[in-house]
């Protein structure tokens, strides 16, 4: 999160917040001047992103509740990130009543700590979803789902909530420009701008690099066989967290030295608005995904205009249901994506797969 607005934008916030996030630099404000055209602008625009990103990752949530078998340990992981984005959405979307006048303690405190655990919860759950693969694919670990599940829970859920809990209790969370999160106060303008560093930012750069160095093993590790398109496509996955939080770490750096630049600043509050819909494009849309929609619908009789093959659809429907399930992963309509082809094609590749794939669909 960052500050980019004074606490006299919006009426219902106190006052001694910031509008750049230097500790060198940082002034609390009394004059109360007005925003600007552009801010306001990317205040709007960033809103805006976060409410598609939050319907985003309540598309994901009601698909995985919805549909039994898309249950495999993959789409699990999906549903605890998009879970995880959801609150943070959730949070964000509450400066709409700052700005509109209607908020007081409660609200403040509501937004402070959905911001915190949702994001550091989303963060750590990228970074679970990369361990997954590496663990999967690269280091061959058996019966990984098994071993780790709780492991993997108590990780990404237990430690955004101590960490949220720890903050909220300490009195750190609170009013901080447009947002409340971890507030900001002149007197510990600095220990509470380490606060913010130790308590998301750290994680955020460790699970980053971790990601970034599961990529190269695995790209390397597609490179020694010829994979399906539904393992291929895993590699994604975890670029999301990285594209997304590319710009935020550069005015995070930036920031830390020098006072804000309206472009980094800008392109922060945008990125970090983007993860909830990448991540509900690159996880819903997988074949799975799109079928189990377009038979709940065709079978409904929602929507059938839709769908040229409608008719024909009903009519092959269990036909359609054995072809349909013979895939690996919801990204191939075909049997041969239970495996992995070529050379490298032996029982070892299949139980990695089937580790991966959770094993049971209900």
């Amino acid at each position: 999160m960052q500050e980019m607005f004074t606490a006299a934008d919006f009426p219902s916030l106190t006052a001694n917040t910031s509008n750049t996030t230097n500790p060198s630099t940082y002034e609390p404000d009394q004059s109360g001047p007005s925003t600007s055209t552009y801010d306001k602008f990317v205040l709007y625009a960033s809103l805006t992103i976060s409410f598609i990103s939050f319907l985003g990752a309540l598309f994901i949530m009601i698909t995985y509740i919805k549909f039994p078998k898309l249950r495999n340990f993959t789409f699990k992981l999906v549903s605890f990130i998009s879970f995880s984005d959801f609150i943070f959405y959730f949070g964000k979307l509450l400066t709409i009543l700052q700005m509109s006048g209607v908020s007081n303690q409660f609200i403040c405190h509501l937004q402070g700590l959905t911001l915190n655990f949702g994001e550091l919860a989303s963060v750590l759950w990228s970074g679970a979803f990369a361990f997954t693969i590496y663990n999967t694919f690269v280091k061959s670990t058996p019966n990984f789902h098994k071993r780790y599940d709780l492991r993997l829970k108590l990780f990404a859920f237990g430690i955004p909530f101590l960490v949220t809990l720890t903050l909220w209790l300490c009195g750190y969370i609170g009013n901080s420009g447009e947002y409340c999160w971890v507030v900001v106060y002149n007197r510990s303008r600095w220990k509470n701008f380490y606060v913010r560093i130790l308590t998301f930012y750290l994680p955020l750069w460790i699970v980053i690099y971790y990601v970034i160095f599961v990529y190269l093993k695995f790209m390397h590790y597609l490179g020694s066989i010829e994979a399906n398109v539904g393992i291929r496509r895993l590699a994604l996955y975890p670029l999301v967290l990285v594209f997304c939080w590319f710009f935020p770490t550069l005015h995070r750096i930036e920031s830390f030295f020098n006072s804000d630049t309206k472009l980094l600043n800008a392109m922060h509050n945008i990125c970090e608005s983007l993860q909830g819909i990448l991540n509900s494009i690159i996880y819903g849309m997988s074949e799975n995904v799109r079928y189990e929609w377009k038979k709940y619908l065709i079978m409904s009789n929602w929507c059938l205009c839709l769908f040229a093959d409608a008719e024909r659809f009903k009519n092959n429907i269990e036909c359609m249901e054995f072809e349909h399930y013979s895939s690996f992963l919801g990204s191939d309509s075909n049997r041969s994506s239970l495996e992995v082809s070529g050379a490298r094609n032996n029982p070892k590749d299949i139980e990695l797969q089937e580790n991966f794939k959770g094993g049971v669909r209900k």
